[in-house]
């Protein structure tokens, strides 16, 4: 089912992707594609025996980076095969109140989201890397492979950029209420704050998992490849250069650049998201501080503040760890421990 909040493209990327299931069309499609993903995992877990076990980077590649992916795409494609999917409907009505109760013209005051172009961008960049790939190689099978690969991880950026756009919308709600926040209507902005925090947990709930896979294979993929970058620019250096080493290198200078975007742009909503309702806490203690107010909105406020601080609007992985710029920099110092790391072996 289409929200609101998801745009024409989104949401037919989201049925390329197998990740709507409205129809039996549409859920044969998701099944399909689920298979083909369990397929490419045992593929690539067959393949661990065949590596060479004094090449760092390909270990990580193939024994981590690679089944990462898969089990990212497995668990994204099974969401919407499942009862916990059907909770998307209450999401869907409480979304619905939120704008009702806020709005009078809910389409005027809808969020400008530009993230699904940006798959778009994405999706390209993974067909020519497929390109390169068969013209670097030539093998079908690893070929084959690298397509499933390349479709896991278009799934779960889809599914990355439904979570983002929610986000979002819960950061744009709170944007407004803290503009309209007013003496007069405690009360009302008490339900609208509960409503969004309800939102938020249900979101939380639903792809908190996914999320987390998915920033965990971001992770290994820019460690693999950046010390790949690394690698290609010391052929630079020595002259040691060919069509295959140039190529390679660029893509993976590519995928780098874009596993690095992809956790920038989830950390960076999720606490843009976060900081809104930090403000909104910020803006009830100053009218509290107001002279001249009556002791039943004194008592609102005082209510709203608790509320607030106990019922905090954060963006977590699975209730693993919390989705904002403190997990960002850890991202970074691991990033850089295990780096150095492989520089070192």
């Amino acid at each position: 089912m289409r929200t609101a909040y998801d745009s024409k493209l989104l949401y037919y990327l989201c049925i390329a992707a197998g990740l709507v299931t409205g129809t039996w069309r549409n859920t044969l499609w998701s099944i399909s594609l689920l298979l083909l993903q369990l397929v490419g995992l045992t593929y690539n877990l067959l393949s661990l025996f065949f590596i060479p076990r004094n090449v760092a980077s390909s270990i990580l590649h193939i024994g981590i980076t690679l089944p990462l992916n898969h089990i990212s795409g497995i668990v994204t494609l099974s969401l919407p095969l499942t009862k916990k999917y059907k909770q998307k409907i209450f999401y869907l009505q409480q979304a619905s109140n939120i704008d009702t109760l806020m709005y009078k013209n809910t389409k005027k005051h809808m969020p400008n989201i530009i993230l699904a172009p940006i798959v778009v961008i994405i999706i390209l960049f993974h067909c020519v890397d497929i390109y390169i790939w068969n013209y670097n190689n030539g093998f079908i099978m690893t070929t084959v492979h690298e397509i499933i690969v390349h479709i896991s991880s278009i799934t779960s950026s889809i599914m990355a950029c439904q979570y983002l756009i929610y986000v979002q919308a819960i950061k744009h709600h709170l944007h407004y209420l803290n503009k309209s926040l007013n003496n007069k209507d405690i009360h009302k902005f008490r339900q609208i704050y509960d409503k969004l925090y309800e939102f938020c947990k249900l979101i939380n709930s639903i792809y908190g998992l996914q999320i987390f896979l998915k920033i965990l294979s971001c992770i290994s993929a820019v460690i693999t490849n950046a010390y790949g970058t690394l690698s290609f620019l010391h052929s630079l250096i020595v002259k040691r250069n060919n069509k295959i080493i140039i190529s390679t290198g660029l893509t993976q200078i590519g995928w780098t650049l874009l596993g690095s975007f992809k956790m920038i742009i989830i950390c960076l909503l999720c606490q843009k998201a976060s900081n809104e309702s930090i403000t909104l806490i910020s803006k009830v203690q100053k009218l509290l501080l107001q002279e001249n107010i009556t002791q039943n909105i004194m008592i609102q406020l005082q209510l709203f503040s608790k509320q607030i601080v106990r019922n905090r609007t954060e963006f977590t992985a699975n209730g693993i760890c919390v989705i904002n710029f403190s997990l960002m920099y850890t991202i970074i110092g691991i990033l850089t421990t295990y780096i150095i790391v492989l520089i070192q072996i």
